[in-house]
Formats: structure tokens, C-alpha cells, sequence
């Protein structure tokens, strides 16, 4: 049994106090069908959205089976709602998106009803209001009263034993009309319906009783068939449950395909800037090439150095090969330290200019301006621009020379042009391994032992311990000044001094590269001039002659102990060093991502200044079209509280609706940069990134979009379902 004690309800606006209802009692029962009638403004909807529970009161006492309703918390209330009471309203109040069945199965899932049995209810109860062949149609192309019916039939699903209808028949035709209040009527047998209308003649033959109404006041209670008092049951209902706010965040995202497309594309360009973004700050999108140790620079170079100075074995090289990262292998990494004189002729009478080697595999097929890349030894790819001003064309025989004289110079046939550098030519590995395991047919040997003949490096030797550190640094003559050489906490240099005798060598002054916590610590007399505190080396300058004892000793370069693994891809390169670099066995260096003292630190100042007004920008960009598009969604969220899904029903059907969102978007997201660097910068934004990496950004647009929609629902929650229906606040 319901009852209402001396009930009233006020409405405030811009400070003007308005009466909905005054001091209205009344007791209902099932089985009665009650009509609330009254001109308009006469307050019969105010009652009847108090009664249902969809409005507050504000005097008085509501009672349900002699429970006070005056404490009920908003939790409370909601739960009021879910378990007694079914809703038809004039303005049908159905999600517009949704098909007859999808709107009809709402209710089951709301209440939890069983899975098994779910469909077939749905469908006897839309078999009952005569909309069969519309179960999947969208409610949007109904007509007025098909859409009634479909209220009605997602009121019965339900099957809560208070049915409320505000003008259910307002909208509809005479025939429409007279069939919904048959349904209504049929369904009042074991129900209490109540139902407000402005056309009392249309439901008098069905009334058990009218209530009139006039000024917010009850003026006429008029019984035509008694009903026994009796306990109104409430249904058994059910939690949601977590399947059932997934089902319907899986059902937003695909049946409302313009908002989904917006958010999506917010979403993603946005994305997109952030990983190129987030990029930038650790890798060497910037294509800085110079580094203070050598001038043979590609993105994917890694050099690696045993540091017990001992050559290679085959097994060494065969693990490093087969690593999933490396593409090939330059077993004499000094080769490619070495400047090499092209000419036209085998005397190198008339000279194209000095070049570096590098491997055909450093070059991409993106890379080639024209031909093809070489496959054998004896092949070569020149510059484009050099080729354009030797007039050289494909199939020409160019030499190649470590110095005048045809006992040095080696025969090439031109097969392709590259983009690249004016200095830099391409050979094949067979050629640049030829004295190595792995050698070629060709007998040329020369060109290898040369690059090497004049090479040194720098033993420390360390009397108090009588031991050397030949693997304690590297040694370079350049002109880079001392302590501007900066290598990082990871970093290890493993640059060889090339092209100069022993006798040049002893008399220049030298950079030495060693490390402080083995041969600085046991060799006193060594004092640094300039030290990096962040770095495991420090950088001495001095003049070998100048050093007293036995504290160095030049040695000759020997074996294959110092080789270049070449990437697959930049990225892939970058992982390569990274994964040798903890390795005590050996010294590596990637010098593509050398940067310079007054380089920008990833994690500077500047970049996290970067990063914020990026997110920043993001998160302005998404809130304002989040709140754009729920605006739009409120009349949804309205009708999912007012058919029994309680706030945190709804606040998690839309936190599962973003996170499905955001994460759609991250994956378009992935596969667009992947298209960027696969068409577009050739560069593996991805792989330089890593997953943990990627994994952060999506977490930090998961939790920004997650936050965006908590606090809008917060704000809207703060409102009535019969206020937000109408759109506008409490007080209105």
C-alpha cells in the first residue's frame, strides 16, 4: 500500500518559489487503475512523479507499506524505483538509438534477469503489444504509438507492481489511444496503474477511481470499485552487474555511430601527436647525425668491441646474427673509418673524391634514387649527387683505392644511386668481410689489413697491481674540446685511432676515454682535467709523451674484435644497443643517438613543459566534445535511472563505454603512425617507443578520458531523472 500524508513539493526559480503540490493524502492499493486528472498546472504530474519516486518532496510524509520514504538517501530511492515501479511516459521516453527489442531487453538486463530466459521474454512481451516485425527496427522510425507500445512493454518486462503513466495517450491517435489503455488496463488486474490525463473520457471506461486535481491540491477523490488493502510485493530484482553495464557500453558505442566517429577522432589525432611527441624526447627523430668519435653515421650502426681486445669467434658472430634485431654484420667494423679515394681510372689518375664504406644493407629500398642494390662483391652505390657530377650511369666501372698506385685500387661495377650522403658509397658485406670466416672468393685482402695496419689504442698499465687496462678506454685525435664530451649513464665509447704511424701517434696529443672506477683509482699519476660526474668514463687530454713510466703502452690493432651490427630498422637498432650495453663482455656505442652537450635532455625542463601543454591541450580538446556529446546522452541516462539502473549502474556503463572508446582509438591510433613510418618518415616510431612506453599513453588517455566522464556524471547525478528529462535543474 502507498500512502501520502499532507505531501507538498515547491519549485524555485531565479529566486521565485512556485507550488507543485500542497499538502495532498491519499492511499492507492494494487489491483486499483487510479486517473489523475486536472487542467494544465494543476500539479497531477508533480504527483505523480513523487509517487514514482522520480521527484522529491518537500513537506510531509510519503509511506510504502508503512515504510517512511522522508530518509530515504538517493540510494535508497533509486532502489524504490528498480523494485516497484514501471514507467509510460507521454514523451515515450525510450532511447531513441536503440532497436523495439534492445529497449524492451534494458529492463531484463537491468534487473539481472536470467540470461537463459532473457530473449524469449523480450520477445513474448513485444509479441504482446503487436510489434513482432518491428523488434529490429530502431525506435527512432516508430510511430507515436508504436512507440507507446514499446514503453509499455519494456514497463511489463520489468514487472513492477506500480505502473506509472504521465499522458500516455497525449501524443497518439483515437485507435493508438484506446489500445494503450487496454494494455494498461489488462496489466492493472494484479498491478496499481496510475495514470495522469488531460482527456478523462478516454480513460473513464478503465478508471477504478479518478483523483482531480486543481492549484497543486487534491479537490476530488472519487472511488468507483474498492480494492482490499494489501501489501504491495516489490520485485525480486537482481545487481546489474558488471556483464550487464558492459552490454550496454558495448550497445552505446555501436548504435550511436556520429558521437562514436567524433570521439574516436578526438581521440586519435590527439594521440597520434602524443606518441610523435613522446617520440622526439628519446630518439633521434631530429636525424642529428655528428658524432665527436666518428664520422661514419647511420641509424643503424651498432659497434660493439670485446673488451678483452681477443677477436670474435664464429659462435660470437652467429648469436649476434641471429638476434631478431640485426639484418647483417660488418666483421671489420674499421673498414668503414677509413676514407677511401674513387676514381674513374685503376691508377686513380683523375680522382671522383674521398668516400666512406658502408654496408648495402645501411640502405633501404626507399633510399635508392635509381638502379638496384649491389649483390655481389664487386658491385657498388654511389651517391646520386656525386654520380650526377662524375657523369656517372648504371653499369659504369668506377675504382676504388686506398691510395694512387694500381696495386691498391680495387674494380666496382655501378649498379644503383642513393639519396644519401655525398661520401658515403655502398658495398656488399662479402666485400668488406672478405679476410673474415665468412669471407669471399675475391682475393683482395689488402684493402682490409691497410684500414687496420696503422690502427693503435691505448693500454693503462697499472704498476701497483701490475696489470694493463687495454680495455679501459678509446682513444681519438680530434679537435673537439675536452669535457665537451658527454657520455651518458649507458653509453660506452669503443672508437679505435686510425691512419697514423706509431711514431705521428707518440707525438700527437690525444682524447683518452677510460674508465674511472678500474684505471683512474690504480693509476694515480693519470689526474683528469675534465670530469662528467653522471658518467661511467671520463675524458683526459694529454700527450703520450708526456706521461712518465710504463702508465701506457701502444698496441697494434688485431683480429675482428671490433664489429658493426647493422639493425634492421633504426628502432631496432636502438633495442640492439640496448641489449649489448648490459653485457660485460663488450663495449658498444650507437652513435646515431650521440647528443651533444647542448642538446635538449628528454626529460629536461623544456620537454616535460612540452609534454604538459600537449596533455593539457588534450585534455581542454576532450572535455569540451565529451560534454558536448553526453549532453546529448542525458535523456539516456535519465530513462536507464528511471527504468531501475542505480548511479553506479550507470556511472560504470559509461566509464566501460569511454575505456572502450579510448581504446578503439589507441589501436587506429597504433596503425596510423604505423602507416606514417611504413609511407611516410621510414622511421619505427613504434619499436623506438616499446610497449611499456605505449602502454603509458594509453593509460594516461584512459585515465584522462575516464576522469572527464566521472566528473560530468558527478554534476549531472546532482540533478533528478525528472529535471534532467525535461533538461533542466532541480529548481526549474
Amino acid at each position: 500500500m502507498i500512502e501520502l500524508k499532507g505531501v507538498s513539493k515547491y519549485y524555485q526559480n531565479e529566486g521565485n518559489v512556485t507550488l507543485g503540490l500542497r499538502k495532498a493524502s491519499l492511499k492507492l492499493n494494487v489491483g486499483e487503475f487510479v486517473t489523475i486528472t486536472g487542467e494544465s498546472g494543476s500539479g497531477k504530474s508533480t504527483l505523480l512523479n513523487v509517487i514514482s519516486g522520480l521527484d522529491k518532496y518537500d513537506e510531509g510524509e510519503y509511506f510504502v507499506n508503512g515504510e517512511e520514504t522522508s530518509y530515504f538517501s538517493v540510494s535508497d530511492m533509486e532502489r524504490f524505483r528498480k523494485e516497484y515501479v514501471g514507467f509510460v511516459f507521454q514523451n515515450y521516453n525510450i532511447i531513441d538509438s536503440y532497436t523495439v527489442y534492445e529497449n524492451v531487453i534494458a529492463a531484463l538486463v537491468i534487473q539481472n534477469y536470467d540470461k537463459k530466459k532473457r530473449k524469449k521474454r523480450a520477445l513474448e512481451l513485444i509479441d504482446a503489444v503487436g510489434l513482432t516485425k518491428q523488434k529490429n527496427q530502431k525506435t527512432s522510425k516508430l510511430s507515436g504509438g508504436q512507440k507507446q507500445r514499446v514503453v509499455i512493454a519494456r514497463a511489463l518486462a520489468k514487472d513492477s507492481p506500480i505502473i506509472v503513466a504521465d499522458e500516455p495517450t497525449g501524443n497518439l491517435d483515437t485507435a493508438s489511444g484506446e489500445m494503450v489503455m487496454n494494455l494498461l488496463k489488462e496489466i492493472s488486474k494484479d498491478k496499481l496503474v496510475i495514470v495522469v490525463t488531460h482527456n478523462y473520457e478516454q480513460a473513464e471506461p478503465f478508471s477504478t477511481r479518478r483523483i482531480h486535481m486543481a492549484d497543486g491540491e487534491i479537490i476530488e477523490d472519487r472511488v468507483f470499485q474498492t480494492v482490499e488493502p494489501s501489501k504491495i510485493e516489490p520485485t525480486k530484482n537482481e545487481l546489474m552487474g558488471s556483464k550487464g553495464q558492459f552490454y550496454f557500453a558495448s550497445l552505446n558505442v555501436l548504435r550511436q555511430p556520429k558521437k562514436t566517429i567524433t570521439m574516436l577522432l578526438a581521440f586519435i589525432v590527439l594521440m597520434v601527436a602524443v606518441l610523435f611527441v613522446y617520440a622526439s624526447s628519446f630518439t633521434n627523430l631530429s636525424f642529428f647525425s655528428y658524432h665527436p668519435l666518428t664520422n661514419n653515421v647511420y641509424d643503424t650502426r651498432v659497434i660493439v668491441k670485446n673488451k678483452s681486445n681477443v677477436p670474435f669467434t664464429s659462435e660470437q658472430l652467429d648469436t649476434f646474427l641471429n638476434y631478431g634485431e640485426t639484418k647483417d654484420i660488418v666483421h671489420y667494423d674499421m673498414v668503414q673509418e677509413v676514407y677511401y679515394r674513387l676514381s674513374y681510372d685503376s691508377e686513380a689518375t683523375f680522382e671522383s673524391g674521398t668516400v666512406y664504406l658502408r654496408p648495402v644493407s645501411a640502405f633501404g629500398s626507399d633510399n635508392i634514387e635509381e638502379g638496384t642494390m649491389p649483390t655481389s662483391a664487386n658491385q657498388i652505390l654511389i651517391s646520386y649527387n656525386m654520380a650526377r657530377n662524375g657523369f656517372y650511369n648504371i653499369g659504369d666501372q668506377i675504382y676504388l683505392s686506398l691510395q694512387s698506385g694500381s696495386e691498391s685500387s680495387y674494380p666496382f661495377e655501378i649498379t644503383g644511386f642513393h639519396k644519401d650522403n655525398y661520401d658515403i658509397v655502398g658495398v656488399s658485406t662479402d666485400f668488406m668481410n672478405q679476410t673474415t670466416d665468412k669471407s669471399s672468393p675475391i682475393n683482395n685482402s689488402y684493402f682490409i689489413e691497410s684500414a687496420y695496419r696503422n690502427t693503435f689504442y691505448i693500454s693503462l698499465y697499472a704498476a701497483t697491481t701490475q696489470r694493463y687496462f687495454e680495455s679501459s678506454g678509446l682513444i681519438y685525435s680530434t679537435d673537439v674540446p675536452v669535457g665537451e664530451i658527454h657520455i651518458n649513464n649507458t653509453e660506452k665509447s669503443v672508437f679505435l685511432m686510425t691512419g697514423m704511424t706509431e711514431e705521428d701517434f707518440l707525438n700527437t696529443t690525444i682524447l683518452l676515454l677510460f674508465e674511472a672506477k678500474t684505471a683512474y683509482e690504480e693509476i694515480p699519476e693519470l689526474k683528469p682535467k675534465f670530469v662528467d660526474g653522471e658518467s661511467k668514463y671520463w675524458v683526459i687530454k694529454l700527450n703520450p709523451n708526456t706521461v712518465k713510466g710504463e702508465a701506457f703502452k701502444v698496441v697494434k690493432s688485431s683480429g675482428t674484435s671490433q664489429i658493426t651490427l647493422v639493425g634492421k630498422d633504426a628502432a631496432n637498432a636502438t633495442k640492439l644497443y640496448n641489449r649489448l650495453s648490459n653485457n660485460d663482455e663488450y663495449l658498444v656505442m650507437y652513435p646515431s643517438n650521440y647528443k651533444a652537450p647542448n642538446q635538449s635532455n628528454p626529460f629536461s625542463f623544456l620537454f616535460l613543459i612540452l609534454m604538459f601543454v600537449v596533455f593539457g591541450f588534450a585534455f581542454v580538446v576532450i572535455n569540451i566534445i565529451t560534454k558536448n556529446i553526453y549532453r546529448a546522452k542525458n535523456k539516456d541516462i535519465a530513462i536507464m535511472r528511471s527504468i531501475g539502473a542505480s548511479k553506479g549502474d550507470v556511472r560504470k556503463i559509461y566509464l566501460f563505454e569511454q575505456t572502450l572508446t579510448v581504446t578503439i582509438a589507441f589501436i587506429l591510433a597504433l596503425v596510423i603512425v604505423r602507416i606514417i613510418e611504413v609511407y611516410g618518415i621510414k622511421t619505427s616510431i613504434l619499436t623506438y617507443l616499446g610497449t611499456f612506453n605505449i602502454l603509458i599513453i594509453y593509460v594516461l588517455f584512459l585515465i584522462l578520458g575516464l576522469y572527464i566522464i566521472f566528473k560530468y556524471l558527478n554534476k549531472l547525478f546532482g540533478r533528478t531523472v525528472i529535471s534532467t528529462l525535461k533538461g533542466g535543474s532541480d529548481n526549474d
